[in-house]
């Protein structure tokens, strides 16, 4: 309510969904993806998965990128995007990913962006949108 606008807050660069486990796997992410991601880690009852929305990603958010990792410690790291691999922000989050390897799901690169996702890491298999789901994950 109007408490959140007068009361003590400020803006966070990032906006975590912590797992109630051993973190396995963190999902990186920006904008509406991160709400469809969550409600599908409820469905799932996921508790290895740590999202992690980035809500400004310029200048990136390095250090809290950095702590949250070194914090949770995952096995692997994903940046979620909706666009294909060629649009939104994954070539961006490639150039500045302060922290080892990251992966990339995304929708293939493409002139249109009516096609299922797939996982750009080593190997590539074509995963439905709707179907995000630990056991596609490498």
């Amino acid at each position: 309510g109007f408490d959140e606008f007068t009361g003590e807050s400020r803006f966070r660069e990032i906006i975590v969904d912590h797992p109630t486990g051993k973190c396995k796997r963190m999902l990186f992410c920006s904008g509406q993806v991160y709400y469809d991601l969550l409600q599908r880690k409820e469905e799932m009852q996921d508790k290895q998965t740590a999202i992690v929305r980035i809500e400004q990603l310029y200048p990136f958010p390095e250090e809290q990128v950095l702590e949250l990792i070194g914090k949770l410690k995952p096995e692997k790291t994903w940046w979620v995007q909706e666009e294909p691999a060629n649009m939104g922000a994954a070539g961006y989050i490639r150039l500045h990913w302060p922290a080892g390897e990251i992966g990339i799901i995304s929708r293939p690169a493409s002139a249109a962006i009516d096609q299922p996702f797939h996982i750009s890491a080593r190997t590539r298999r074509r995963v439905p949108a709707a179907s995000i789901h630990p056991s596609h994950l490498p």
